[in-house]
């Protein structure tokens, strides 16, 4: 029975996930998630989408056999109790409409496990940034470079596309590279939140929570406090800019340069060599 239901799962989840792989960097309808940018969140909309797909077909199943029903068996003056079938049961239907929910269950049990442990488990080779979150702003840290984001920026444009005026700080990060966020905060609840890149983690005085993402696109995404932490929350927006890897090696040098400390990534020229002539007298040349 199990092998059964192993077979029909792994034969069901081939056939969707091909089915919609293509699609996966846009919701399935109007008003969902951001356009995905890297792996982390075409994996969140790609398995919505797939759930979508199923509780619509679900939806229209059922809403039809309603609807046909209505008009199918409605009290008709040509009909009289007589005519009404006389059953409780259908053995057959019962098994079937156990199964294949406990079968879909299974299957949105297993893709949401993957996505898990897909989004949590971080690779090593992530570029670190610590995330500090207080009332009502943040900090972002970069531990293995040495510098931090002390400035804030107003000219951006998916903030003014929004309505908002505020300058925020800017995370910035290499295109196609692997970070990690270590995330934290300082007073209260906050939570690290952006759609695109498919980050969404809590923020907890006292204790650091991890997320990763790889950007694959360049540009500006809009990020937020998704905990609500006091009257300023809808407020603490911030911004992440993805940069080509040669730009960000570029803007961390530059930052490092600004606090007095050697490029991280540009190449330093070795010191010259300079030829000393050798002066010095042998003992065999000393005159006794």
């Amino acid at each position: 029975m199990w092998r059964w239901l192993a077979s029909i799962l792994t034969v069901a989840a081939t056939s969707i996930e091909s089915a919609f792989a293509a699609a996966a960097t846009e919701t399935a309808h109007w008003g969902g998630f951001q356009t995905a940018n890297g792996p982390v969140a075409e994996f969140v909309v790609g398995t919505y989408n797939i759930v979508f797909w199923i509780c619509l077909a679900i939806y229209i199943l059922v809403q039809g056999i309603i609807i046909i029903s209505i008009f199918a068996f409605r009290k008709r003056k040509n009909r009289t109790e007589k005519d009404a079938a006389k059953f409780s049961h259908n053995t057959g239907i019962e098994i079937l409409w156990t199964v294949i929910p406990v079968i879909i269950c299974m299957f949105i049990g297993i893709k949401a496990y993957q996505g898990i442990m897909f989004i949590k488990t971080v690779p090593e080779d992530a570029i670190a940034v610590d995330v500090i979150g207080y009332q009502f702003n943040w900090d972002f840290d970069y531990p293995d470079h040495d510098i931090s984001i002390p400035f804030t920026d107003a000219n951006i444009a998916p903030l003014k596309e929004a309505g908002i005026n505020n300058p925020v700080k800017t995370m910035v990060v290499p295109q196609g590279k692997n970070v990690v966020l270590n995330i934290t905060a300082k007073d209260v609840l906050h939570a690290v939140y952006v759609p695109a890149l498919g980050i969404k983690s809590d923020a907890i005085p006292g204790r650091i929570t991890y997320s990763w993402f790889n950007a694959t696109e360049t540009g500006d995404y809009l990020g937020q406090c998704a905990e609500l932490c006091g009257p300023n929350h809808g407020e603490m927006y911030f911004n992440v800019r993805v940069l080509p890897e040669a730009e960000w090696e570029a803007w961390v040098d530059a930052e490092r340069k600004k606090k007095g400390l050697e490029p991280y990534y540009a190449k330093i020229p070795a010191p010259t060599e300079v030829a000393v002539e050798d002066n010095s007298v042998g003992v065999s040349d000393v005159q006794e």
